[in-house]
């Protein structure tokens, strides 16, 4: 098992950190404001399905745009890891600057997906902007 362990270069480490933390960290902090007592009460294997279920929409959102926009097919996996690491890291902006808002003005959860997909519309036509550039 050590030696397993000793074959994880660097890159890979940091990579599987930040899918991670971008992956767990916006859900998580939407659940802890818009539901407090959830986030406290529950325990935290279903704290994570939690998460999981409400960052994949904005995950599979953001991989499909990404890939409908990318000027060559991905054969490689090493380019299909960095369009998804892509995804990954577009999508937690997304959520955590809709949080972010939501925090600022005491927006309430409806107005959270609201704005979040106003912000995905956004990251869409900012996309198609800087394609056509």
């Amino acid at each position: 098992m050590l030696d397993k362990i000793e074959k994880i270069t660097t890159e890979s480490f940091v990579s599987g950190f930040i899918f991670l933390i971008s992956f767990i960290g916006p859900s998580t902090a939407l659940v802890y404001y818009f539901k407090n007592d959830v986030f406290v009460n529950v325990d935290i294997s279903k704290l994570l399905l939690l998460s999981v279920s409400f960052f994949t929409p904005f995950l599979l959102i953001n991989f499909s745009i990404i890939m409908l926009s990318s000027d060559r097919p991905s054969n490689n996996e090493r380019e299909l890891f960095d369009l998804t690491m892509l995804s990954v890291l577009i999508s937690s902006f997304v959520c955590y600057l809709a949080i972010f808002i939501c925090y600022l003005f005491d927006f309430n959860f409806e107005r959270f997906i609201y704005l979040a997909i106003f912000i995905e519309i956004l990251f869409l036509f900012y996309n198609s902007k800087i394609k056509k550039i």
